[in-house]
C-alpha cells in the first residue's frame, strides 16, 4: 500500500463510522467535514445530506472498518492497485472521466451491498489472473468467499427493494447496476437476466431512462453502462427474448444517441455501427413474433448496406493513434456485418444464397485478420470480446484450426482481463461448434451476456 493510500486510511480509521460523522455535524466541525467531502463550500450541509441517505438505507456504523486487514478495505485497495491501472491504460485512446479509483474515504458512507460487491469484484479478478498450476485450495477457498459475499450483497439489495423509501432511490439503482456488472464477471452461475430485468423495472418506476437522467444527471454514466449491457446482451439472446429499455425502439435509439459520447469510451464502437446494431436487435425482436414481410426484407438489406458503406478511413481520428482507430473501425464493421448477416439469415429475413454466404465468408476472413492484429495493440485488449465472439459464431463454417485460435484467444483474454466473460463465451461457442446445425438462433438459444467489455465497474 503506498504512502498516500496509507494516509487516507489512517484518517478514515481515525474519523470512524456513521456515529462519528454525526458527531462532526452536531459539533459543527467545519474543517473535518471539508476534508471528508473534499469541498470548501458548505461541507457540513453536504455531510448532513449524506447522513440522511445513510439513515434511509440503514447503513451501519461499520465499526469493523478499523484497519487495513479488513476484507472490504483489502478489496478496495486491490481494485485501486490491480484493476484500475489496467482500466486506465485501456482508456488512453478515449479517456473516460467516469472511471476513477474507488474512493477510500467513501467506505463509511456506502451501503453493505456495495461493500460486498467490491469484494466479489476483486476476488473474481484475482481468481482469473492466477497462474496455471496454482494450488487448487486457493481457488476453492476464493470461490467460497465470492459465494458468501455475493449472497450477502443479494440479501442487502433485497432489503432496499423491499422498502418503499429506498426501492427506486439513486443509491439503490447504482448499487444494483454495480452488482449486475460484477455478476457478468462472476465465475459462479449467475442469474444476470433477472437482475437486469429488475433494474429496468425500477428505472421505469422513476419514469424511464430519459426522465431519470434529468432527475439525477450524475447517474448518466451508470445508465450508459446499463444501456451497453442490454444492447450487447440482446445481440446474443434469442430474438424472441430481448430486453426493451423503454418499450419503444425509436425512443431507445434517441436515448442512446443522446448520451453516446459517455458510452463510447466503454466500447470504442463507431456510433454509426453501434446504432445499427441496435436497429438489428429491434428488427430481430419485431420479426420473432411475426411472419417477415416485404418491409422487413428491405430493412434488413438497408441495414447491411449501411454497415458495408461505413468508411473506417473517414471515421478514424487523425493523430499518432490513427492506425489503431482504423483497426477498431474495421474490426467493428466486419463484426457488425457478420452479426447482421447471420442473425437475420437465421430468421430468413436475409436469404441464405450462395452470394450472401460468400459475402459472409469475406467479412469473416476480414474480421479474423483484424483480430490477429489486435494483440499487437494492448490498448485494444478490453474491446475485442464482442468481435471475437462474433468471429467464433462464424467459425462454425470454418476449420478446426480457426476455432482453436479463437478458443485460445478467449482463454488468454480471461487471464489478461481477470474475468470469466471470455470463458463463458467460449463455453457457448464450443457447444455450438459441436452441434451439426448452424445459425445464430441455434448458437444463442437462451439469453447470454458474455460479450460485454470489461469495464472495471
Amino acid at each position: 500500500m503506498d504512502a498516500s493510500s496509507r494516509g487516507i486510511l489512517d484518517t478514515i480509521f481515525a474519523i470512524g463510522g456513521r456515529s462519528q460523522l454525526e458527531r462532526i455535524v452536531q459539533n459543527g466541525l467545519h474543517e473535518k467535514a471539508a476534508y471528508m467531502m473534499s469541498a470548501k463550500s458548505q461541507p457540513l450541509k453536504r455531510l448532513e445530506r449524506i447522513l440522511r441517505i445513510m439513515e434511509s438505507f440503514d447503513i451501519p456504523d461499520y465499526k469493523y472498518l478499523v484497519s487495513d486487514t479488513n476484507v472490504v478495505v483489502q478489496a478496495v485497495n486491490y481494485y485501486n492497485t490491480r484493476i484500475y491501472p489496467m482500466v486506465k491504460a485501456s482508456g488512453e485512446l478515449a479517456p473516460n472521466p467516469a472511471l476513477i479509483q474507488f474512493p477510500l474515504a467513501a467506505l463509511h458512507m456506502l451501503p453493505p451491498a456495495v461493500h460486498h460487491t467490491v469484494v466479489c469484484l476483486s476476488l473474481n479478478h484475482f481468481i482469473h489472473t492466477l497462474q496455471v498450476g496454482t494450488n487448487k485450495h486457493v481457488t476453492i477457498s476464493t470461490r467460497s468467499e465470492i459465494h458468501q459475499h455475493r449472497g450477502a450483497a443479494i440479501r442487502s439489495l433485497s432489503q432496499y427493494v423491499g422498502k418503499d423509501k429506498t426501492r427506486c432511490s439513486d443509491l439503490a439503482i447504482s448499487s444494483i447496476l454495480m452488482f449486475l456488472a460484477m455478476e457478468l464477471q462472476n465465475p459462479l452461475i449467475a442469474n444476470w437476466r433477472s437482475h437486469a430485468s429488475g433494474l429496468n423495472q425500477l428505472i421505469h418506476l422513476r419514469g424511464g431512462i430519459r426522465s431519470l437522467m434529468k432527475q439525477s444527471p450524475y447517474l448518466t454514466p451508470t445508465l450508459a453502462i446499463f444501456m451497453l449491457i442490454v444492447t450487447l446482451a440482446n445481440t446474443c439472446s434469442p430474438s424472441r427474448d430481448q430486453i426493451s429499455l423503454s418499450g419503444s425502439p425509436a425512443q431507445d435509439l434517441t436515448d442512446i444517441e443522446s448520451i453516446y459520447s459517455i458510452l463510447f469510451p466503454y466500447t470504442l464502437c463507431p456510433p454509426t455501427i453501434y446504432l445499427t446494431i441496435i436497429r438489428i436487435n429491434h428488427l430481430r425482436a419485431e420479426t420473432s413474433s411475426l411472419f417477415p414481410n416485404a418491409s422487413h426484407f428491405l430493412t434488413a438489406h438497408d441495414l447491411l448496406s449501411l454497415i458495408e458503406s461505413f468508411s473506417p478511413e473517414d471515421w478514424a481520428q487523425p493523430g499518432p493513434h490513427f492506425d489503431e482507430w482504423m483497426l477498431i473501425g474495421r474490426t467493428y464493421q466486419s463484426a457488425a456485418a457478420l452479426y447482421c448477416t447471420m442473425a437475420l439469415q437465421s430468421l430468413t429475413i436475409l436469404p441464405s444464397t450462395l452470394e450472401m454466404n460468400a459475402m459472409r465468408s469475406v467479412h469473416g476472413t476480414q474480421l479474423l485478420a483484424n483480430l490477429h492484429q489486435a494483440p499487437k495493440t494492448p490498448r485494444l485488449t478490453c474491446f475485442v470480446m464482442w468481435p471475437l465472439t462474433i468471429a467464433g459464431v462464424e467459425a462454425g463454417y470454418r476449420d478446426a484450426g480457426t476455432r482453436y485460435w479463437i478458443a485460445a484467444r478467449l482463454d488468454q483474454l480471461a487471464r489478461l482481463l481477470g474475468t470469466s466473460g471470455p470463458l463463458k463465451s467460449l463455453a457457448v461457442l464450443r457447444r455450438y461448434w459441436e452441434n451439426r446445425e448452424r445459425g445464430w438462433e441455434v448458437c444463442f438459444d437462451k439469453p447470454q451476456c458474455t460479450l460485454v467489455p470489461w469495464m472495471g465497474c
